[in-house]
């Protein structure tokens, strides 16, 4: 079984450099659902504000996009004059079930006019979802990128920025016996880890009970009885980054 979803990537950091920020700020503001306005405008530290815009903005194409294409990995009857390249927008290979379409800001602000509204709810763990759409959704942010993934079943996605960590420590507190013997065996040790984090980012995610449930948990072999019941697309389209997308295999229900 494999993951099925449109994955949407944005660099963000035209909010961040940019000398005319406070107009491009005020512009992408202009292009949220309310919810994910306000959301974004109680927070104070400015690159998690721009990854909550950026975040906003993928969600605002990606379920615009989908409506227009009648539903999550098909392609749009139309686009905008000269195709989604006009805006800025490409879109990857398809990889298996999923589409990954990488977006700029500047190209999402002409893109978008008047936001879509979106009614939201939210499980326990603070997981949302639409009320009003038939989608599922996830984001998430590492660096200087934000992602979000749209699918017509529940989905996690995770994105993490490769970075300076004590590798042994970390796994010995998060990864599986079978995890870490595989990480020490890894060539590139760092490359391992953050892909293996970003599995367990994502299926937390999937689950909404975050990190916590993937504790102990070997997500790598596919060798557990857990492993086989989710299914996974990896993506290495940036250097320095791990992206996985999880789901539950449709054939088995539950995990």
């Amino acid at each position: 079984m494999e993951v099925r979803a449109d994955i949407y990537l944005l660099d963000i950091r035209a909010f961040l450099e940019n000398e005319g920020r406070g107009l491009l700020l005020e512009e992408a503001f202009s292009r949220l659902d309310e919810e994910r306005r306000e959301k974004a405008r109680r927070i104070r530290q400015e690159r998690g504000r721009a990854a909550s815009l950026g975040a906003g903005l993928l969600l605002q194409y990606a379920v615009r996009r989908a409506e227009s294409a009648g539903g999550v990995n098909a392609v749009p009857e139309t686009e905008p004059a000269g195709g989604v390249k006009a805006l800025g927008i490409t879109e990857s290979a398809r990889n298996a079930g999923t589409v990954l379409t990488r977006c700029s800001v500047y190209g999402l602000l002409r893109g978008l006019d008047a936001p879509l509204s979106f009614a939201y709810r939210y499980e326990k763990s603070g997981k949302p979802y639409f009320t009003n759409y038939p989608y599922y959704f996830n984001l998430s942010h590492s660096g200087d990128y934000v992602v979000c993934a749209l699918s017509e079943r529940e989905v996690g996605i995770d994105l993490q920025e490769h970075r300076a960590v004590d590798f042994q420590r970390m796994a010995g507190r998060f990864f599986s016996s079978a995890e870490a013997d595989v990480l020490a065996r890894a060539e590139d040790r760092e490359a391992f880890f953050f892909r293996l984090w970003a599995r367990k980012e994502a299926y937390g995610k999937l689950t909404g009970k975050g990190l916590a449930d993937a504790l102990g948990k070997d997500l790598w072999s596919g060798k557990t009885e857990i492993a086989g019941k989710l299914c996974w697309q990896e993506y290495e389209a940036l250097s320095g980054y791990s992206m996985a997308v999880c789901q539950r295999a449709l054939q088995i229900k539950g995990i």
